[in-house]
């Protein structure tokens, strides 16, 4: 395979899989890792083996952190003892990663990547998500590349099931599981369609009046996804194995009409 693929994981099912033994093309990404309000890093108790695989630090909202030197030390000691290929920053708008990340950097040889929410100058890989309700995703998808440069971005191939109440003015739907959307589906016998701007599948129904349009996503969409940004020269692809676990290898090897 000729793009990097990057598979977010809890320490629980990492500690208890063998995805990664049967599929190399695959890179775990531990998760567990946070950056508290208090801008100290903590690792979760039940973390035990990382060694060799990225690292997924998410910041706590309205993370304050006084002393990015210590932030720094702690984050590069768990590389160094890990032998760690990459950090993944997973902050927001207002988390300034600048000075982390030239801290980083000047002490160790490692990929890092932060989501697109923060904002950063720094020479890192933008991680943009492709869970959109608006718009198109290879225009947006499109709009970074301009900006970073493909070689600097990293596409979040993420599965969505989101139900919309219409007008959705708020872009945001309410969450659902797969047997919801399984017996919404059934419920009302609707039909289901593929959106090539969302990159998604969507049905339409009513409810008590109220016009209704789900977005949901499988190893179709997922793959359409990831084809997509190839084509736009992204060559990394984050995946979650909480979402995709059911359906990884479809996603790799199921043929596209």
């Amino acid at each position: 395979m000729d793009m990097n693929y990057i598979l977010a994981i809890n320490p629980a099912d990492y500690n208890s899989t063998d995805i990664f033994r049967s599929r190399p093309y695959l890179t775990p990404a531990i998760t567990g890792l946070y950056v508290r309000r208090d801008g100290n890093l903590y690792i979760s108790e039940n973390i035990g083996s990382m060694e060799g695989c990225f690292l997924f630090i998410t910041f706590e909202y309205n993370a304050n952190i006084r002393n990015y030197e210590r932030l720094a030390g702690e984050i590069i000691y768990v590389c160094r003892k890990y032998n760690t290929g990459g950090i993944i920053l997973n902050g927001y708008e207002d988390t300034k990663a600048d000075s982390l990340i030239r801290l980083l950097k000047k002490n160790i040889d490692i990929k890092i990547y932060i989501s697109s929410e923060m904002k950063s100058s720094a020479d890192c890989i933008k991680v943009v998500s492709s869970a959109i309700s608006g718009g198109t995703l290879s225009d947006m998808l499109k709009s970074y590349g301009k900006v970073y440069g493909p070689e600097h971005i990293a596409l979040a191939a993420e599965l969505i099931r989101s139900d919309f109440t219409l007008p959705a003015f708020s872009g945001t739907g309410r969450e659902l599981t797969l047997d919801q959307t399984r017996d919404i589906i059934e419920k009302y016998r609707t039909s289901s369609f593929y959106s090539s701007e969302l990159e998604t599948n969507y049905f339409t129904y009513k409810d008590s009046g109220k016009a209704h349009m789900v977005l949901y996503d499988n190893s179709y969409s997922i793959r359409r996804k990831i084809l997509l940004g190839k084509s736009l020269g992204i060559r990394e692809v984050f995946l979650n194995y909480g979402d995709t676990r059911n359906i990884i290898d479809r996603i790799f090897t199921d043929p596209l009409p």
